[in-house]
């Protein structure tokens, strides 16, 4: 075992490494949990190497032998930095990670891949805290509150587990007894963090596909709830849930030898092979989606640039979020033409530009038959309906991206943050079709959610895309500079105001989002003009880096973007029932014009 620090963002960690004499090509990331540290990972860190793979446990800032405030976490996204820094850095050195945590790291592990499911092979949860029966007292939980909304975020807080909660082999009670790096307590805002946390999991484990993961319980644990804990992981395919009876809830003190087997097990499994899958069109969105299916065991296979499919053959497809990033290169082949491409696909994705539609409709007519279900990624309300026109015997859905993504280079993407996910609509066929490519969706581990009626799903997009993406393409400004500026952000709302009328007028109910609840925001501007702009505002205050697939494409001279297909739509749809829309109209002018002289430039 090595010893070391190591540079990461908010400071330098100490670090616990353990490495294959072989030299291991597959590394696994070890999370501690409350009282513990890196330390408490000897006996699983010797099992594991001797498995062959290299071992790497840190202790957060405040833990163990890491500087910093005892016991205190001030965001969980500071763990979330910390740990794609370390997974960057252990890629360099090796093909795969497999994250695993204990307890209260346990959380911390399912928290990190529910939010960075790209950056790892696997995941191990060993008596995760996220239902726990060893709670604060009623007198603590009040001091936490307080402290939070008194500001005293580092008011400390007992932990209230005994020893022998832990584990009952006397050689470890006295070990942790007499443990000088051991954390007794914590700070109000680490309990504060660790409940939005517990909340997150709860919400989103059931509604995201996560990679091969094994759930480790202990029979006899008295410091988390199995029951809960299992039902809320058991019906997902992808989780193997393991029970080691009569054993306490420290498995790693408890049983070294099969904790360590049990991680390396889940670290040779790998999704099942799922549906092939063809992406007509891979810019950002396409080539996202497309990557994430991928690595979630589909066959997929990108219509691409010529440079952009070179370098996805050759170096695999970059994904970057946040800033971790994971290069993928099994089940993803890139071509430049749809003659290329000599299998029928069970799912094709449209992710073209919409003025695009009707030229690959003719394309795709080489290739797919009837049982090949059509998917629209695009922007606007009426490419649907424009493929339905020639595929009249397919199931046609219409979907929407919500993320802000850029086309970094040639064989790059970048997600800016991890908000979001995949909305779908069925707009023709059944409705077992659409739920089951909904599920088929979720194997990319984004958030998808599904609705029975396609329009409503573009038209709550459209909503999105409709105030700031036009400003934003005509001015360079961001969400939160248009709404801090009079005319932009009167201009902004009133295009809003005009597309939920016309939705309302041809009975289209706007429908949520991942990520984004639409409804309210149909509700907010109802509200007086001051009003609508200081809850935006207050909503949109970290949009600071906004920029629209619509300024992309100016400022790349294309001549044309998607005005027509989204401000325009709403313009064309308030002529037939009659509601004037004179902010949206000059939104088009703006964006045309702007768009006419960075062409000819």
């Amino acid at each position: 075992m090595n010893e070391t620090t190591i540079n990461t963002p908010g400071g330098k960690l100490f670090c616990r490494e353990w490495t294959s004499p072989a030299g291991a090509t597959e590394a696994v990331l070890l999370l501690h949990g409350v009282e513990s540290h890196s330390g408490w990972f000897t006996e699983i860190g010797r099992e594991l190497s001797g498995l062959g793979y290299a071992v790497f446990a840190y202790d957060r800032p405040g833990w163990g032998q890491s500087a910093g405030i005892k016991g205190h976490l001030n965001s969980y996204n500071d763990e979330i930095l910390r740990i794609e820094s370390l997974v960057n850095a252990l890629r360099v050195r090796h093909n795969k990670v497999h994250l695993a945590g204990l307890s209260w790291g346990g959380m911390l592990a399912l928290y990190t891949v529910l939010r960075r499911r790209v950056l790892f092979d696997s995941l191990t949860m060993i008596a995760p805290g996220i239902f726990a029966k060893a709670d604060l007292p009623i007198t603590d939980k009040l001091l936490t509150a307080g402290g939070i909304i008194l500001g005293k975020n580092e008011l400390p807080v007992d932990i209230p587990i005994n020893v022998e909660h832990f584990t009952k082999k006397a050689e470890f009670t006295d070990f942790i007894k007499n443990d000088p790096h051991r954390t007794k307590q914590v700070t109000a805002s680490f309990c504060f963090e660790t409940l939005k946390m517990r909340a997150f999991c709860r919400e989103e484990a059931p509604r995201r596909t996560l990679p091969p993961t094994t759930l480790l319980l202990a029979g006899d644990d008295k410091i988390i709830d199995n029951t809960a804990t299992t039902a809320l992981l058991e019906r997902k395919a992808e989780v193997e849930i393991r029970k080691l009876d009569a054993m306490e809830h420290s498995l790693v003190f408890e049983c070294p030898q099969k904790t360590a087997q049990a991680i390396a097990d889940t670290a040779k499994r790998t999704p099942k092979p799922g549906r092939s899958v063809l992406v007509f069109g891979a810019g950002a969105v396409g080539s996202m989606v497309g990557g994430l299916l991928a690595l979630g065991g589909c066959k997929t296979t990108l219509i691409a640039r010529q440079k952009h499919a070179d370098i996805i053959n050759e170096k695999g497809l970059t994904l970057q979020i946040g800033s971790g990033q994971r290069i993928i290169k099994d089940n993803l082949t890139a071509v430049t033409s749809i003659d290329e491409v000599t299998e029928v696909p069970d799912i094709v994705i449209i992710a073209v530009k919409s003025f695009d539609t009707e030229i690959i409709k003719n394309e795709l007519l080489k290739l797919i038959n009837d049982y090949s279900v059509i998917v629209s990624l695009q922007n606007g309300v009426n490419n649907e309906r424009k493929l339905a026109e020639t595929f009249s015997n397919n199931t046609i859905l219409g979907g929407a991206i919500c993320a802000y993504l850029n086309f970094a280079e040639p064989g790059k993407i970048v997600w800016s943050n991890d908000r979001g996910g995949l909305a779908i609509g069925l707009y023709k066929g059944d409705d077992y079709t659409g739920l089951n490519t909904a599920e088929t969706l979720r194997r990319s581990g984004l958030e998808v959610t599904y609705c029975n009626d396609a329009m409503r799903v573009k038209w709550s997009k459209l909503m999105l895309n409709t105030a700031f993406n036009a400003i934003n393409a005509a001015t360079g400004l961001s969400t939160a500079e248009i709404l801090s500026h009079k005319s932009y952000s009167n201009l902004a709302i009133n295009a809003l105001r005009e597309g939920f009328a016309v939705m309302k007028a041809q009975g289209t109910d706007p429908v949520n989002l991942p990520g984004y609840d639409v409804t309210k925001l149909a509700t907010l501007c109802k509200a007086p003009l001051f009003a609508a702009k200081r809850i935006l505002a207050r909503v949109t205050a970290k949009d600071t880096n906004t920029v629209s697939s619509m300024q992309q494409d100016i400022k790349r001279g294309r001549g044309r973007t998607e005005i027509d297909e989204i401000n325009g739509a709403i313009v064309e749809a308030g002529k037939k029932a009659g509601i004037a829309t004179p902010a949206n109209n000059k939104l088009c002018q703006m964006v045309s014009k702007i768009s006419e002289n960075e062409a000819e430039n």
